[in-house]
């Protein structure tokens, strides 16, 4: 019983951790049913209550696990898919503009199913199942609500506006919205067929193709790049800024961009449309940025930025450049390599590969930054710890939870599900010993690494030099 009391202990302190701190700054924690603002979201500005809220999340569903009958506990797993479908219809049927009007007085089904153009009896049950899941509130019977979960799925835009200009719907959002569609549409597609591709005698190699090539004949950059894929092209690069929401802040901590000379160049390889740029250009003005991806980005690119951040394109404070990641770096006058969430879509070799051609077109004081996310294990790693860590190494999380913090970090471990279902064979999350072996092999040496602690999900910051 000590593991039960423990745990319950824990969340307890935890919940009293969090009392306490909104107490002293004269600040509330936010109702399920408050809408997700700047504003409510001061509660969780205090460290301490973002280390006890990671604490409750992975000492709950720890608990839940000790004490939930196991038939049960892998029923609500594999059944999860139907909560990912159910997501997917709210953002396909424009449900969280549609019941955005009405506040916390919410919607009649029939109604939401009338604008919506959805069954109103199926549509009904898909609302249950996520206001179950704490997703919506249901108001009263078959009377549902948005709160702080769906209500970031919120584009900003009416039902009537999208549906005349549909291709746009994501366009100048936040990417959360774009992030389900995507994710529930073809990443699931391609999640199916891991355990047959997996026990497929032909496919014993990392090196082989990923199931997505199974389900749909191609790679997925060959896929996106079809013609009759450019919505989903589009939409892959307006999804990366949902992704972009998970990333350190440049102003809060990592890498300092105050450190670089004005003028100096920031190169974004593979950049996409430029998400992330955009927020460092915001910050750092007196940088410049090129956004580096392959030719069919640039539309988008410019498209992404004449609606976030026109002045940046005709100042010249940022440019598009097309590259190949497997060919010569064009770019010899960089400050600083920026690669964000790039090497996890490629196999070791691969990445060394890409390494090597930034790492010929560096000067001695240009500086590698790669944002990635850093796998950690739910126990001690049999290898030695990395020393160069540096600032910003993770606290573990008190006993009895995982070293990993189990279910508060098992977004971590489903990026890198994901990487082997849709990206070449051999794709991956990593961990920093990984990543020190793949500078090892390209020229490079780990300066310095900026972790995200166990109770923040992100990407963190390894900061390279030329060996």
């Amino acid at each position: 019983m000590e593991s039960l009391k423990d745990l319950a202990k824990l969340i307890s302190d935890s919940a009293k951790q969090i009392e306490d701190s909104c107490a002293r700054r004269g600040v509330a924690l936010p109702a399920l049913e408050d809408p997700a603002t700047t504003a409510n979201d001061v509660a969780f500005d205090d460290p301490l209550v973002k280390q006890a809220a990671g604490n409750i999340v992975a000492a709950a569903a720890q608990l839940t696990a000790l004490v939930r009958p196991p038939t049960d506990t892998l029923q609500c797993l594999i059944l999860g898919s139907q909560t990912a479908a159910a997501l997917r219809v709210v953002v396909k049927g424009h449900i969280v503009e549609i019941l955005k009007p009405h506040g916390r007085a919410g919607l009649h089904a029939d109604e939401i199913a009338k604008q919506s153009g959805i069954n109103s009896n199926r549509l009904a049950r898909i609302l249950h199942l996520l206001a179950s899941e704490h997703i919506l509130t249901e108001v009263s019977h078959n009377v549902f609500a948005l709160n702080r979960v769906s209500a970031i799925m919120d584009t900003g835009k009416t039902p009537q506006a999208i549906r005349a200009a549909p291709e746009d719907k994501y366009v100048g959002t936040d990417g959360v919205a774009a992030n389900v569609d995507f994710m529930g549409h073809l990443i699931y597609k391609a999640a199916a067929y891991l355990p047959e591709h997996l026990l497929d005698p032909a496919n014993t190699s990392d090196s082989l193709d990923p199931p997505f090539n199974r389900v749909f004949n191609t790679t997925m950059w060959e896929y996106l790049e079809r013609p009759e894929n450019t919505h989903e092209l589009r939409l892959f690069g307006l999804m990366m800024r949902g992704i972009s929401k998970s990333l350190p802040s440049p102003a809060n901590g990592g890498f300092d961009f105050t450190s670089l000379p004005a003028g100096s160049k920031v190169a974004d390889v593979g950049g996409g449309v430029g998400s992330q740029s955009m927020v460092f250009a915001r910050a750092y003005p007196h940088l410049k940025y090129v956004v580096q991806d392959r030719g069919s980005s640039s539309n988008d690119m410019h498209t992404h930025w004449n609606a976030g951040y026109p002045e940046a394109l005709a100042s010249g404070q940022v440019s598009f450049q097309a590259i190949d990641l497997f060919s010569e770096q064009p770019a010899k006058d960089v400050a600083l390599f920026f690669v964000r969430l790039v090497l996890h879509n490629w196999p070791d070799d691969k990445c060394i590969a890409i390494l090597k051609n930034l790492r010929a077109a560096a000067q001695p004081d240009t500086r590698l930054l790669i944002l990635e996310v850093l796998l950690s294990s739910a126990v001690p790693s049999q290898s030695a710890p990395a020393s160069l860590e540096g600032q910003g190494v993770a606290v573990k999380p008190p006993a009895p939870l995982l070293l990993n913090a189990g279910n508060q970090g098992v977004l971590l471990h489903m990026y890198d599900m994901i990487m082997m279902g849709v990206c070449m064979g051999g794709a991956q999350e990593r961990t920093l010993d990984q990543f020190n072996a793949l500078f090892a092999a390209s020229g490079w040496k780990t300066e310095r690494v900026y972790r995200q602690p166990y109770y923040v999900i992100g990407t963190s910051q390894i900061v390279a030099a030329p060996a």
